[in-house]
């Protein structure tokens, strides 16, 4: 798991796992695993995964967060990366606001391009969402800031849906 400061990688069950989840063509999900168990994965995998909803460890540092040669590991090997909305991997201060969402995202599309970043907000349990997000009625909010800053609609549709669908469709 993804502790501070762990160096633990998988284990044996889990390479077992893992190698059970490439023969079945199974996504492998790495968000919540250690830096060491991220690389352990990339050694024992050919197809593409996905951090289903990690963010940018370079602009906030903490240990679930993803560093720029993980994400570079995801883009180039045609992943995908959900965007998280929990505030603690948003920022270090105790309330953060969509533009600190919307930071990570371009941290990631500026490294790789669009095409490899969706949202994944992390609702189910997550207490600390930025301001004004409470939920999925919230979401528009993000698209409108978004649409506000100039971002194309294309490219928010992506975020939002298409990024994703289209990466699913390509792992079936």
């Amino acid at each position: 798991p993804c502790k501070p400061n762990t160096e633990t990688g998988l284990k044996e069950r889990g390479f077992e796992f893992l190698a059970e989840m490439e023969r079945l063509h199974m996504i492998v999900d790495v968000s919540h695993l250690s830096d060491r168990g991220f690389w352990d994965v990339c050694g024992l995998t050919d197809r593409p995964f996905v951090a289903t909803h990690s963010d940018s460890r370079a602009l906030c540092r903490n240990s679930r967060n993803l560093t720029d040669e993980q994400f570079a590991e995801i883009a180039q090997r045609g992943g995908l990366v959900g965007i998280n909305l929990y505030t603690p991997f948003l920022v270090r201060q105790s309330d953060s606001v969509l533009d600190d969402a919307i930071d990570h995202i371009e941290r990631f599309i500026g490294m790789y391009g669009e095409k490899i970043v969706a949202l994944g907000c992390d609702f189910d349990g997550c207490d600390q969402l930025p301001v004004g997000i409470e939920g999925l009625g919230d979401m528009y909010r993000l698209a409108d800031r978004m649409l506000a800053l100039g971002y194309r609609e294309e490219t928010v549709r992506g975020l939002f849906y298409d990024n994703a669908f289209a990466f699913i469709q390509k792992m079936l």
